[in-house]
């Protein structure tokens, strides 16, 4: 079974269209829509993991503060 009979008429018609201006394929908008409602983004959009905070000795870390 494809996606176009998973969607409704509107939502296909605007995956067409997205696919259209964007190239991009159905699988990765898709993808992107239900990371982005999710409030992820994908790494290949230029997130990153968060870096490590460095390494500090406790009797610096009340100096921090």
């Amino acid at each position: 079974m494809t996606t176009a009979h998973l969607l409704d008429p509107e939502l296909e018609n605007a995956l067409l269209a997205l696919q259209a201006a964007t190239g991009r394929s159905r699988k990765e908008l898709l993808r992107d829509m239900i990371l982005k409602e999710l409030h992820f983004t994908p790494f290949s959009e230029g997130n990153t993991p968060p870096k490590k905070s460095p390494n500090v000795p406790p009797s610096r870390r009340s100096n921090l503060v």
